[in-house]
């Protein structure tokens, strides 16, 4: 009896038929109406065009248009430009290190071409005659002269009609709808100075006049509210720029949906640069909640690629580490200098620690994504009348309410401390810049598992920037030998947080110290005497940052006419 083997042979190799190759090839570039918006708009912009239109039908399923008013094409760019590699952006390999354009690879009107019906009307000016160029499914249907059109008009109908078992995978109307305005969103982001409208089923749906960026933003995404919220933030390094529009931590969210990033005006996805967001924030906002946040980044063509996907969602730079260093830098000096201008005068600037350094841990960590919804608005917060310098001298310290809430006076103003929060932020900040270790004379034993333990061998040497000195002394047992002097008095918690760090990998250094704080901080329930609760409130009040480590404003206050209102007094 014979073998599967031998029953079932291998087809010889064989070499595609060129229409079979070319639908192959569209696939990875179109693959859903929005990737032929996308690739249109792009065409446009490239095109200096400073008004796009885009009609949409069916969802972009039986029919879409994108009409501007750009530069155009002449009877011979018309003729060449559904061809595959047809590109007026590059030449050479040389000019593949130098793309300015957002489109470059000359392959998007060949696989719209290829794989749907397609209809080009395009001239250099009103006052010259255009030229109209129809392709069905890769082959060339008519050229001839039409009126003169002031820029191009691409239309493109019944998508996958010669492919239906791609269109069989397409969305509803509503969803395909979606996706196309998510498309003109990202680019009306990096593109405020041009117009843009929307139409859906003859229907205008959406206009967005030449605008600044920060109201561009804003008309984008509604949700944020009010033009008021929004700043803009700049900075700059060796061969690019940074730019940021964002409420600080005025709003935050729930979501990372309004954390993007743009690198030179095309809308990325770049982990190490959203995690400088988070980490930028984390000082302000608390664990589960994200910030608004628009980077826009510029590079010199050299020191970036996007030729690496077809949708060139996807860049790779040559300088990411000081891209990434210069955004947080950018973000939390932004950040501090408008808490400190909400908290009090000037000389509190001098009191700021010194910069958080750069971490390679940052670049990396896992994604948590909740519920879409802002998650609260406090602009009116920290607006405190306390002052760094003198700050015992301006209170009067009430009382401890509920074994947690310290009550302080000052002029016609109450304020409400949460004293395990405030501990908090000050043993975070003495442990970040205490660097300096001693040698333990009782080593602290710990055992690990074997998961654990390949965190601790993959990061001695983080661990050991914190302050910490790690040795093991076999299969699952290490021991810690040096410490900052700062964690003498918290032996247990330093174990206790390296085993949570080991469990919990991402972002060890604001980890670390944080979760150190939390545990050596005075708890809900510790009763405090009144000399300790001054010195901690003199403390307190002179910080910084008036948050916790985990975002969490410090204290609440009430004036005396907000006190007034609450008991009906006038």
């Amino acid at each position: 009896m014979e073998s599967s083997a031998a029953q079932h042979t291998q087809p010889p190799v064989r070499v595609l038929s060129e229409q079979v190759a070319r639908k192959i090839a569209a696939g990875e570039v179109i693959d859903r109406p929005y990737s032929v918006v996308r690739e249109l708009i792009d065409n446009a912009l490239d095109a200096q065009a400073d008004s796009v239109d885009i009609w949409l039908e069916d969802g972009g399923r039986s029919r879409l248009q994108v009409v501007d008013n750009g530069v155009g094409m002449d009877a011979a760019d018309v003729e060449l430009c559904c061809r595959p590699h047809a590109t007026s952006k590059i030449e050479n390999e040389t000019d593949l290190e130098n793309v300015s354009s957002l489109g470059f690879r000359g392959e998007a009107l060949s696989s719209i071409a290829t794989v749907a019906r397609l209809e080009i009307r395009s001239s250099r000016s009103a006052a010259e005659l255009g030229r109209q160029l129809v392709v069905h499914s890769g082959e060339v249907i008519s050229l001839e002269p039409c009126q003169p059109v002031r820029g191009t008009s691409v239309t493109v109908e019944d998508l996958f009609y010669s492919l239906p078992a791609r269109r069989k995978f397409l969305k509803r109307a509503s969803a395909e709808t979606i996706m196309c305005r998510n498309v003109l969103i990202d680019k009306a982001v990096a593109f405020p100075e041009v117009a843009f409208r929307l139409f859906v089923d003859g229907e205008l749906k959406l206009f967005l006049p030449p605008q600044e960026s920060e109201q561009r933003v804003l008309s984008c995404y509604p949700e944020i509210g009010d033009r008021k919220l929004l700043s803009t933030v700049k900075g700059s390094g060796d061969g690019f720029s940074i730019e940021a529009v964002t409420t600080g931590s005025s709003m935050l969210r729930r979501d990372r949906k309004l954390m993007q990033v743009f690198v030179n005006r095309r809308r990325v996805w770049e982990y190490a640069l959203v995690q400088a967001m988070q980490y930028a924030f984390e000082a302000v906002a608390p664990g589960g909640s994200y910030p608004i946040c628009f980077l826009f980044v510029r590079c010199e063509p050299r020191l970036v690629d996007f030729n690496i996907h077809p949708a060139k969602r996807e860049v790779r730079f040559r300088n990411l580490a000081q891209i990434h260093r210069r955004s947080v830098e950018t973000l939390s000096g932004f950040l501090r200098a408008a808490i400190i201008q909400q908290s009090g005068p000037a000389q509190r600037s001098q009191e700021v620690p010194p910069q958080t350094p750069y971490l390679a841990e940052h670049l990396f960590g896992g994604n948590r994504v909740a519920e879409s919804a802002p998650l609260f608005n406090d602009t009116a917060a920290h607006q405190s009348s306390f002052s760094a310098a003198g700050a015992a001298d301006q209170f009067h310290y009430v009382g401890q309410l509920f074994d947690l809430f310290l009550l302080a006076s000052r002029k016609d103003r109450l304020y409400i401390v949460d004293q395990h929060a405030g501990h908090e932020r000050i043993l975070y900040d003495r442990f970040r810049s205490d660097r300096s270790r001693q040698e333990l004379l009782v080593p602290l034993v710990m055992e690990v598992s074997d998961e654990e333990e390949q965190v601790l061998l993959a990061r001695l040497e983080q661990i050991a920037d914190l302050g910490v000195r790690l040795e093991r002394a076999g299969p699952g047992q290490w021991s810690v030998t040096a410490a900052a002097t700062a964690f003498l008095e918290h032996q247990e918690e330093v174990v206790e947080t390296i085993r949570e760090i080991a469990r919990h990998p991402q972002e060890i250094s604001h980890r670390f110290y944080a979760q150190m704080a939390c545990k050596a901080a005075v708890k809900q329930g510790n009763a405090l005497d009144p000399q300790a609760a001054t010195d901690l409130l003199q403390q307190i009040f002179a910080l910084p940052e008036p948050r916790c480590p985990h975002g969490r404003p410090l204290w609440a206050e009430l004036s005396r006419e907000q006190l007034y209102s609450l008991v009906g007094r006038t």
